[in-house]
């Protein structure tokens, strides 16, 4: 599991400039990019309070 911030710093390398909105839309592009071509399978899931996890299985 990745904390939205973490997340935020590992792909931007800005703390400061940090926002979960950001890290939300992305998240959202990304589901809708590889889910659509999954048959309803769901590969990223939102952990409520703290981030999100990707599951490959």
């Amino acid at each position: 599991m990745l904390h939205a911030e973490r997340l935020y710093v590992q792909v931007w390398g800005d703390a400061a400039q940090y926002s979960p909105d950001i890290v939300k839309a992305h998240i959202y592009q990304i589901r809708k990019a590889i889910e659509s071509r999954s048959e309803g399978r769901k590969y990223i899931h939102t952990v409520k309070g703290f981030g999100y996890k990707f599951d490959a299985d």
